[in-house]
């Protein structure tokens, strides 16, 4: 179940919001941002998410 939300997001979230996430995790845990946006690419390709932002 999950898997099917975080796919959905992935595909059909606006960039904002998940450049939101992305700014969260950084000012949250220091993660490098480029390093969050690797993360959601990952997952997006472990998804097979068909988005073109993920390509």
């Amino acid at each position: 179940m999950l898997r099917g939300i975080v796919s959905s997001l992935l595909e059909e979230a606006p960039m904002s919001l998940l450049a939101g996430v992305v700014e969260q995790l950084h000012a949250e845990t220091g993660l490098e941002r480029a390093a969050g946006w690797r993360r959601l690419r990952a997952l997006a390709h472990e998804l097979k998410t068909t988005r073109e932002v993920w390509q």
